[in-house]
């Protein structure tokens, strides 16, 4: 089902306003300075907002692990 641009935006709009606190906490918890924590929740989003079409269920466990994952590599590069 393909869904509009609009509709799209709508979608994660309502994603952003329900996850970002936890998306924010996730990201400072596994990064080491507040800018990486920073940078590491926009791609985050990023992420989210690409593959916004393949989320089916448990919207909030699936963007918990793309930030914990995202946040990881960003704490990777740097050391």
């Amino acid at each position: 089902m393909d869904i509009t641009r609009k509709e799209r935006i709508e979608r994660f709009r309502s994603l952003y306003d329900d996850n970002a606190r936890q998306v924010r906490r996730i990201c400072a918890n596994y990064t080491y300075s507040s800018q990486l924590a920073e940078e590491s929740s926009q791609e985050t989003w990023i992420k989210v907002f690409n593959k916004l079409h393949t989320i089916r269920e448990k919207p909030a466990h699936w963007i918990s692990r793309v930030a914990r994952n995202t946040a990881i590599s960003y704490g990777q590069k740097d050391r």
